[in-house]
């Protein structure tokens, strides 16, 4: 069985605490081979909008 662990980040802003803390990690899992695999998710950089903000982009339509 393969070992994927997957970090989320899940500060809005860019170059948050949390993405640092979350490559830490990531960092650490690899070298200690603590996992056969890693990602990083950084919804800092995501398209996904803030609610209850209006939709203009139709990023939730093909979801």
């Amino acid at each position: 069985m393969s070992r994927h662990i997957v970090l989320l980040s899940g500060s809005n802003r860019s170059n948050s605490q949390s993405i640092k803390v979350a490559r830490y990690l990531r960092d650490r899992l690899e070298k200690l081979e603590l996992c056969d695999s890693s990602e990083r998710i950084d919804l800092a950089s995501s398209r996904l909008p803030l609610w209850p903000e209006e939709e203009t982009d139709r990023v939730w339509n093909g979801m």
